[in-house]
């Protein structure tokens, strides 16, 4: 019998990589003097930064802590910046690249329009630039580097999470938090302890775990055969259990569903990948399970505000203030602000609304945020288009982008979102490349 050429595949994410570059992907990746210092600045933000700087206090080491910060991350927007524009004049956009930086654009203009009286609203946009930056630096990585400086940093991170928040959970003391935060006592939630890791919110660690997962989803066949890889997958996906998070939970079910699909389709180690992350939200399950039990309690509701811990309170007072302010929105990062000042917030929830296009509406007003909206659906076309592996990483940040807000009213959050769109912009290039050299075989 002949054999099949040696490009032919039943998927475009079946094609490996060398010597099948497409012209735009040829001219985005090129290499510079600086890709390494750039590499590097990447690690140190993902394995370092995103996991402390999230607790703010006037303790010295975290002084330290933000200068550092500092430095690293406007070093690394400066290195990204000749590489983003390469990558923004492609002839075919990265939209997920585009995403992100139009997000952050967008930002400052609303930060400006609205003279801000807000100081959060600084950090968030200078939060925006550099993760639209570490976007762009994923974006342009071959596998292997996006193995050691994303993917690695980011599951022995979530990893350390998912230990800690077991030491917490077990002893209810909150180890390796007041490392960043002196005095602080973990959150008690419907009666449940609530560990954090060593970050400054519950679900904080829980969204980190997902954007890590996603990365190892992308990276399937080069890291789903080898044990210790599979260990720290399940490892780190036990975050997602201990932090009783439903949106993080059904994000880590889009990552098992997906994995399968592309293992159906022929790729290899996604079947392992997606054991490792199930192995490890059921076993992690077992130090929280009166937790989950509490969580089944409410989803039995059939109060859909209720069901939805107050979500759909969120999205009327959201709403409201998009009506009021449709032009130029409240501004960034004032949100709760507007809410305290001019409006008369549900007492049980003065909170943000748990939704990324209503609440980009609302800071950024009904223009801008549709825009960033509909290019972040653009990004997830691209995706699905790319690859199973590609359409599962975009895939899995869609419950957070429903239900939940962390991503954005955080400093770690917009560091995150920008490594998740960095991740699936890699995996939209690839596919491109991939696609090429299926119509040429």
């Amino acid at each position: 019998m002949a054999q099949a050429p040696p490009h032919t595949c039943r998927s475009v994410s079946d094609v490996s990589e060398p010597g099948l570059l497409t012209r735009d992907l040829a001219a985005a990746t090129r290499s510079g003097p600086f890709d390494h210092l750039r590499d590097a600045g990447v690690v140190v933000l993902v394995f370092l930064v995103v996991p402390t700087v999230g607790a703010i206090s006037e303790h010295a080491g975290h002084r330290v802590l933000w200068l550092t910060t500092l430095i690293v991350a406007a070093s690394t927007l400066a290195l990204a910046l000749p590489v983003s524009a390469r990558l923004l004049a492609l002839h075919r956009p990265v939209l997920p690249l585009v995403a992100a930086w139009v997000l952050a654009v967008s930002m400052l203009l609303s930060l400006l329009a609205n003279s801000p009286r807000v100081d959060a609203g600084y950090f968030w946009t200078g939060a925006a630039f550099v993760g639209a930056a570490l976007a762009s630096s994923v974006a342009v990585m071959d596998e292997g580097r996006v193995v050691r400086f994303v993917t690695a940093p980011l599951l022995g991170a979530a990893a350390l999470q998912a230990v800690l928040m077991a030491a917490q959970t077990v002893t209810g003391n909150p180890f390796g938090l007041r490392l960043v935060e002196p005095g602080v006592e973990l959150s008690v939630i419907d009666g449940i302890l609530r560990p954090q890791g060593t970050m400054g919110h519950v679900f904080e660690p829980a969204l980190f775990a997902t954007v890590a997962l996603a990365a190892a989803a992308v990276c399937a066949r080069r890291i789903g055969s080898h044990p210790l890889w599979l260990f720290l997958i399940g490892v780190a996906a036990g975050t997602i259990s201990l932090s009783l998070s439903r949106t993080a939970l059904l994000a880590a079910v889009v990552l098992v569903v997906g994995l399968v699909l592309a293992h159906r389709r022929g790729t290899a180690g996604a079947r392992n990948v997606a054991a490792a992350i199930a192995i490890g939200v059921v076993a992690a399950s077992v130090f929280v399970a009166p937790g989950w039990m509490t969580k089944a309690e409410h989803s039995a509701s059939t109060n859909l505000d209720e069901l939805s811990l107050g979500r759909v309170t969120l999205m009327r007072q959201a709403i409201e203030i998009i009506g009021d302010h449709p032009l130029i929105g409240v501004g960034t990062a004032s949100y709760l602000r507007v809410l305290g000042e001019e409006y008369e917030p549900d007492p049980d929830h003065p909170f943000s609304v748990h939704n990324a296009s209503l609440r980009l509406m609302a800071d950024l007003g009904i223009p801008l945020g549709l825009l960033v909206t509909a290019l972040i659906i653009g990004a997830g076309v691209q995706a699905f288009r790319a690859g199973t592996l590609a359409a599962t990483a975009f895939t899995a940040m869609a419950p957070w982008l429903v239900f939940d807000i962390n991503y954005y009213d955080r400093i770690s959050g917009h560091l995150l979102f920008g490594v998740w769109l960095g991740v699936v912009a890699y995996a939209v290039l690839r596919g491109r490349h991939a696609s090429r050299a299926i119509k040429s075989s």
